[in-house]
């Protein structure tokens, strides 16, 4: 019988896995593998996550809807910035 051993895994055969040490070191990679699924679960998720944001950012800044609006607002920024100047002015003299 062939056995295929992981590079960088213990070999897990039963009869290999015979005593308490061997069983604690088992025990030990097994923890060390679900630690590192769970680390790769949390960075799945986090990076599914940032991915729709910038989905999200992108498809926002070319929208013509976004676009218009962001023209619109700078042009009532500068009536209103000329308007404040305009005022200013008058109350100053």
């Amino acid at each position: 019988m062939t056995t295929i051993v992981n590079p960088g895994f213990e070999d897990f055969r039963p009869e290999k896995v015979q005593s308490a040490g061997n069983h604690q070191c088992v025990m030990a990679e097994i923890d060390k593998i679900n630690k590192d699924l769970q680390e790769l679960k949390d960075g799945l998720v986090d990076t599914s996550v940032r991915c729709h944001m910038l989905e999200v950012e992108l498809a926002t800044q070319f929208s013509p809807h976004m676009v218009s609006t962001v023209r619109n607002t700078k042009q009532d920024c500068a009536k209103c910035t000329e308007t404040i100047r305009n005022y200013v002015g008058a109350v100053s003299e």
